[in-house]
């Protein structure tokens, strides 16, 4: 599925039809240099696409990420391929702050969800914390991993970037619903 392809049946409008709140969305992977940067990446370009940047702010951090690290070599030429730059991402890891600081913290996998889980002092932040691949439109996907390529070759950042790619569309239509927003 093309970037975007499901807003064409919508009403077009460049503004929220709800509050002027700013929805803040954290990628969550392992290290934050592969997953997450692509995620952050591939999302604001999704929600730039669609005139809701002012609505929307993404960020990336990893559950035992080192600090200031650019991302993966394979994960950024994987994303200039495809007409999205990471370049400008450093890595870091997950603060107690941003359970608070965000509406929704997306794990690439089941492995960093329990992680957030259990980092998440407050019991109520359990329902920001989501496995990335529910917002699939595949029901076959749903309660999936998004594989760590770390270890891979780089053919496979290609497959990564189409799962995150269908993940992000989901998850923007979500975020579109439950806030009443209409993307241009």
């Amino acid at each position: 599925m093309a970037i975007g392809n499901w807003v064409r049946h919508r009403k077009s409008s460049t503004k929220a039809t709800s509050s002027e709140h700013r929805i803040n969305v954290l990628f969550v992977c392992t290290a934050n240099v592969c997953r997450s940067p692509m995620a952050e990446g591939i999302f604001k370009q999704l929600v730039a696409q669609h005139n809701l940047s002012h609505f929307i702010f993404t960020d990336s951090a990893g559950t035992s990420s080192g600090l200031g690290m650019p991302p993966d070599p394979r994960a950024r030429a994987c994303c200039q391929n495809n007409g999205i730059s990471i370049e400008h991402s450093r890595s870091r890891q997950v603060q107690k702050l941003d359970y608070s600081s965000f509406d929704y913290i997306i794990a690439m996998d089941k492995k960093n969800k329990i992680l957030l889980q259990k980092s998440a002092l407050d019991k109520s932040i359990l329902s920001k914390i989501h496995l990335f691949l529910d917002f699939s439109h595949d029901i076959n996907r749903k309660g999936k991993d998004i594989p760590d390529p770390y270890y891979s070759p780089a053919k496979e950042f290609e497959n990564i970037f189409n799962l995150v790619e269908e993940a992000s569309v989901g998850l923007l239509q979500e975020i579109c619903r439950q806030h009443n927003y209409i993307a241009a």
